[in-house]
């Protein structure tokens, strides 16, 4: 199950990247 909790742990990364930057990447454009 290591490979289950290390694919957990990249979804949450990659989740994390892109909705974290998202709004203010908006923000600035906008």
């Amino acid at each position: 199950m290591i490979a289950l909790d290390r694919l957990v742990t990249f979804m949450v990364t990659a989740f994390v990247i892109i909705v974290i930057p998202g709004p203010s990447v908006l923000f600035v454009v906008g």
